[in-house]
């Protein structure tokens, strides 16, 4: 019996050290999304699962089956490995299946190999698993006081808990002022608002890269109470790149502001103008000519956590939510209910009960809309949709004209844990994704019908402009220099359900009623909100043939840089965007800034400011920076990047002409 608890001991203490090994991967590449709870919960997940898991094993499995319990137990680790660390790492849910199944049969092999070793020698089961148990430990350990203490210092900077001369000057960028080069006076200042979405496309996009027909509510929104811009473009991809872009106002001098992923984001100017800490050439135009300048984004990360001194406001995630966790967002389909254990079902179920039985937790009320959809509630959780709303109303009691720009996370692209491979959609993720985007969706209509509303009165005197920061990025997966890629057919039932070609192996959750029927039959789309039968259909049932070889362009780049961009004004200068946006066929967010300066400037042109009033085109694609084909802006180059003039740029993204992508 002895010598039958050393050997479990010794099996438990492998077992946890290497799922530890393989946590402490995913917690080192992720680190702003665990937070304090996470950090002491996770572990201890780990430590109570794999001791069931051993008590289970070595009760169920007799000894003399010394070969099964080898096998049971390698297989075991290897979903341990799964829902820590592979289950959620692009590079391996990639793989075509029978390569995850390779890989499988690896771990399994090498960790029965493993068991074999420390079941024989005494000297390995004193050592390995103790050495790479505290290994592990003390990386966790390690990455987590490293970042804490950036974390503590970003805190005291911002509330200005040091001497003003003990601040870190790499953490301002006075340098980049001379980017911001253009003296341009405004002899009209209205109130000016902008206002981007996360993947917000326009209706005929989704259309044809989903095959959902109908008009979801958020659409109805921007067809009642926008006026839109056709053939709307961003002007780079990624949500950083997108909305830095546009407050560098042209590609020279967004390009003029380095980045470097490889550091810490505070190091790196371009993604700072957005807080301030790095001057932006959008952002000084306005502060020169008296405006003040506001920007706001629930993510407290990704463009930092404190105001720097080239905005006069920079609003995020209140301090009182600190303690949300965000590490649930690398949860993915494949592993819904069994990532981390388990961790975030756990803690969504029981959330609400522990904040009400701890006191220092604040009990959040929730609010509550009446929209044209009915009464919707928003917790705490959608912050980032009641926060712009509440801010365009406090800009009722400022006197000063206002710029206010920020940042919505929705309706949100679809993630790389999501992101089907183009070979095969029959998992489930792609249906997942377009519902919870037309459910995100919801809200954003919410959210323009409540400020569109407010703002009633005052169009002739605000310029609010939407726009999307990039496409839905259902390409994730898909290369740059690729050519071609093969799809399978598909539409939808009534009941939101995806229905394959031919195959019924590929079918997924159709009514026996629907899988009988002829081709070129017509099916009537189901409204989800009044029960309402409309005319509109759902497309024809699908060709004879299972799948189809597509060009990768121009899917690819309308699917990244279609957006959807509109207006709510009637203040002159947004009617002459509109206006140029017909002429041109086409917008980009640089051109809509640069059709609003200009108007708004009355076309005042010196040699300081000709290049940009006079001169400034934006006909073409720009080559893309953006992350995370593109570590660096500047060489030397990551290995999937060219370099271009001392750029780094993605390979294969030569620039396009707008013309050639016109989808409306």
């Amino acid at each position: 019996m002895i010598k039958l608890l050393n050997k479990l001991k010794f099996d438990l203490l492998a077992v946890i050290s290497i799922t530890f090994l393989f946590y402490a991967i995913t917690y080192a590449g992720s680190l702003a999304v665990f937070n304090n709870i996470d950090f002491l919960m996770i572990p201890l997940f780990i430590v109570l699962v794999c001791l069931i898991e051993l008590l289970l094993i070595y009760l169920l499995i007799p000894e003399r089956f010394v070969i099964i319990r080898t096998l049971t137990l390698a297989t075991t680790l290897f979903i341990n490995i799964f829902v820590v660390n592979l289950g959620f790492n692009d590079d391996f849910i990639s793989l075509p299946f029978k390569y995850e199944i390779l890989v499988m049969i690896f771990f399994v092999v090498l960790f029965s190999f493993m068991f074999k070793i420390l079941h024989e020698s005494l000297t390995v089961r004193k050592y390995f698993a103790s050495l790479l148990l505290g290994f592990s430990l003390f990386t966790i350990l390690f990455n987590y006081v490293t970042y804490h203490e950036t974390k503590i210092a970003e805190f005291n900077y911002a509330n200005e808990k040091v001497n003003k001369s003990d601040r870190s000057q790499l953490r301002s960028f006075p340098e980049y002022e001379s980017n911001f080069k253009y003296d341009i006076k405004l002899n009209h200042k209205p109130n000016i608002i902008i206002l981007t979405f996360d993947a917000l496309v326009d209706h005929t996009t989704y259309k044809m890269l989903t095959k959902r027909q109908g008009t979801p509510f958020m659409w109805r929104m921007f067809e009642e109470r926008l006026t839109p811009l056709k053939n709307h473009f961003s002007d780079e991809i990624s949500t950083r790149h997108s909305l830095s872009t546009l407050l560098g106002l042209t590609p020279e001098l967004t390009y003029n502001l380095p980045f470097d992923h490889k550091i810490s984001s505070d190091l790196t100017p371009r993604f700072r103008q957005f807080n301030g800490q790095a001057p932006s050439a959008l952002f000084e135009i306005f502060r020169s000519n008296g405006y003040e300048v506001s920007s706001f984004f629930v993510d407290r990360n990704a463009f930092g956590t404190f105001k720097g001194d080239y905005v006069d406001n920079f609003h995020t995630l209140p301090v009182r939510y600190g303690y949300e966790s965000s590490v649930c967002t690398l949860i993915g389909h494949r592993t819904r209910y069994i990532g981390f254990f388990g961790y975030c079902e756990v803690l969504v179920n029981v959330k609400d009960s522990l904040l009400k039985s701890v006191a220092w937790m604040p009990n959040e009320e929730n609010v509550f809309w009446d929209t044209s959809i009915g009464k919707l509630e928003f917790s705490h959780y959608y912050f980032h949709i009641t926060q712009p709303y509440d801010l365009i109303k406090d800009l009722d009691a400022k006197t000063k004209p206002q710029l206010l720009f920020g940042h919505i996370v929705a309706p949100m692209h679809i993630g790389p844990l999501f992101s089907p491979n183009f070979k095969n959609k029959s998992d489930g993720s792609f249906r997942e994704f377009v519902i919870n985007y037309e459910k995100l969706g919801d809200y954003v209509g919410a959210l323009i019908e409540k400020i569109t509303d407010h703002l009633d009165n005052k169009k002739s005197d605000t310029i609010v402009y939407v726009m999307g920061d990039h496409g839905m990025m259902l390409s994730q997966r898909m290369t740059w220099t690729q050519e071609t890629f093969v799809d399978e057919r598909f539409s939808w039932d009534i009941n939101n359900n995806l229905i394959y070609g031919k195959d019924k192996s590929l079918w997924l959750d159709i009514r026996d009623d629907i899988i009988e029927r002829q081709d070129k039959e017509y099916i009537v789309h189901q409204d989800r909100r009044d029960d309402t039968h409309t005319t509109t259909l759902l497309g024809p049932s699908l060709d004879n043939e299972d799948i189809v070889v597509r060009n990768a362009e121009p899917y690819r780049r309308l699917d990244r840089y279609s957006t959807y961009g509109g207006f709510f004004s009637d203040h002159k200068c947004a009617k002459k965007s509109v206006e140029n946006n017909k002429s041109r066929g086409y917008s980009t967010p640089q051109l809509v800034a640069h059709d609003l300066i200009t108007c708004l400037s009355d076309y005042v042109v010196t040699e300081n400011n000709r290049e940009y009033i006079k001169d400034f085109k934006r006909e073409k694609t720009l080559f893309s920076q953006a992350y995370p084909v593109c570590i660096t802006s500047h060489s030397p180059c990551s290995k999937e990047c060219i370099e271009i003039e001392g750029g780094c740029f993605a390979e294969g993204s030569d620039p396009v002409p707008y013309k050639d992508l016109i989808y409306e």
